[in-house]
């Protein structure tokens, strides 16, 4: 019996995949890739992705008041007048687009749930 116990251990043990090595596997397979010239083709969804995140590490700062900023996501939020309040202009784009469905007013929501736990500075200010 404790042979037993202790094979079913061992089997799990060894079927454990250790992080640092996984890790270590990629970086050769890059390097591999690299030598060779092999290019990975992106998918579009991280492309997608990458480029939003470039974006808004880009993007400046924007100081508003918590009170209009929430209004207007509130009434406006259906046609992302909120978003363009605040100079994202494609967002705003997008919100329009997305009025159609009915999305957008979600989306709106949201902003305004986020924007409501935001921490205000002098003069009721958030920055977004």
């Amino acid at each position: 019996m404790e042979n037993v116990m202790s094979k079913g251990k061992s089997e799990k043990d060894e079927s454990r995949i250790d992080i640092n090595e996984l890790i270590k596997a990629e970086e050769e397979l890059s390097q591999l890739k690299r030598e060779y010239g092999i290019k990975e083709r992106t998918p579009f969804w991280k492309k997608c992705i990458n480029y939003y995140i470039d974006l808004k590490e880009k993007r400046k700062p924007v100081q508003i008041s918590k009170k209009k900023y929430c209004l207007t996501a509130l009434f406006g939020g259906l046609f992302g007048i909120h978003q363009f309040l605040i100079g994202r202009k494609i967002m705003g784009i997008v919100y329009l687009l997305l009025s159609v469905t009915g999305l957008s007013f979600a989306l709106s929501v949201l902003d305004i749930w986020y924007a409501a736990f935001l921490e205000t500075k002098d003069g009721n200010l958030i920055t977004l």
